[in-house]
């Protein structure tokens, strides 16, 4: 059952901060629009609030979170209950998050917390085994998008290593190298080949490839952390 008075606090932000009023839209739905052009950012049905998150991997991430779960509508949509399981603060700031991505601003100029992501690296390619051999703790590396300052980035190696060997930091991105631009990233920490393989990655977290950046899901990252 909602929490009215967590409900009722929501709206009441929502009218302060951004003046706009649930509209009805039948079926027992309530929409916020957006002031600049009019889209929805929030939509209130019976004890949930439908958000939309800021891409696939902001998406991926707060599935993971009790209390949130995929939105009945098409796109990257959470619902999150009003019970009380996700905290008033955190729906706020969920609202913010989707009130920009409504607007249309650029993901780069939208603030966020510091983001963990899974990049593949072919072995074949350049030899990131040895790459922070000989107390090289930082090198460059491929510019990704979405990728910034302070994100962790942890290495999947591809065959015939087929395993997370690596954590990062990301210090600075879009560095201009030549005719491309790459990030420099500092080694934290390195992974036994046998902790993080290809075959308990997908028996134990479901991912069965990386074959471009990912977010890293909830139970991964805690079982990175605990390593």
């Amino acid at each position: 059952m909602a929490d009215r008075s967590l409900q009722d606090s929501v709206i009441a932000y929502i009218d302060e901060r951004y003046g706009a009023c649930p509209v009805p839209a039948g079926r027992g739905k309530s929409v916020f629009l957006h002031e600049g052009n009019g889209r929805r950012f929030a939509m209130l049905k019976g004890d949930s609030l439908s958000v939309m998150a800021r891409d696939i991997y902001a998406l991926d991430e707060l599935l993971h979170h009790d209390g949130i779960s995929l939105g009945e509508q098409r796109g990257n949509w959470v619902s999150i209950s009003l019970d009380g399981t996700v905290p008033y603060d955190e729906v706020i700031a969920l609202v913010d998050m989707s009130h920009d991505a409504a607007g249309g601003r650029r993901k780069e100029d939208i603030p966020r917390e510091p983001r963990e992501w899974l990049i593949p690296a072919n072995p074949k390619v350049y030899d990131i085994v040895h790459a922070f051999d000989d107390g090289v703790d930082t090198i460059a590396w491929r510019s990704h998008r979405g990728i910034r300052a302070r994100d962790t980035i942890f290495i999947y190696v591809t065959l015939p290593v087929a395993a997370i060997l690596f954590s990062c930091e990301v210090l600075e991105t879009d560095v201009p190298r030549g005719e491309r631009k790459v990030m420099m990233i500092r080694l934290l920490r390195r992974y036994d080949p046998t902790v993080f393989t290809r075959s308990i990655l997908y028996d134990e977290y479901g991912i069965y490839s990386v074959r471009g950046p990912r977010g890293v899901p909830y139970r991964l990252s805690c079982a990175l952390e605990e390593a």
